[in-house]
């Protein structure tokens, strides 16, 4: 078998890492491949924040990408905020919440509503 028949075979991956920060990111650099490169992909696959991004990056959704990750803060995540102002865990609270609750640092009830919220 040549190599041209080969190639043509192969299909393109888009694999999105999760980490809000790394969503952020990755939005913008989707939004780009799709807007100014005319990028698409045979499969497209993400964990944690990569997964909420995946589906709009399948439908060209990246003016919506862009406004999700551009108007998030801790408040629209986190009902039990885990950090203090300047970005630090809240330490006895971060503890308290372990210790006692037996659960994570902080409560993300309001990302579900802000996932809602935004109509995808």
């Amino acid at each position: 078998m040549n190599l041209k028949i080969k190639m043509k075979k192969m299909k393109k991956a888009l694999v999105i890492s999760g980490g809000g920060s790394k969503g952020s990111w990755g939005s913008g650099i989707i939004s780009y491949l799709v807007e100014e490169q005319n990028k698409s992909w045979d499969i497209v696959i993400g964990t944690s924040t990569g997964s909420l991004i995946a589906p709009l990056a399948v439908i060209g959704k990246s003016e919506q990408l862009k406004k999700a990750y551009t108007s998030v803060t801790n408040k629209s995540i986190f009902n039990v905020e885990p950090f203090n102002k300047k970005g630090k865990v809240r330490i006895f609270n971060a503890l308290w919440r372990v210790l006692t609750k037996k659960t994570s640092l902080g409560v993300a009830n309001n990302l579900k509503k802000k996932i809602k919220e935004n109509k995808f």
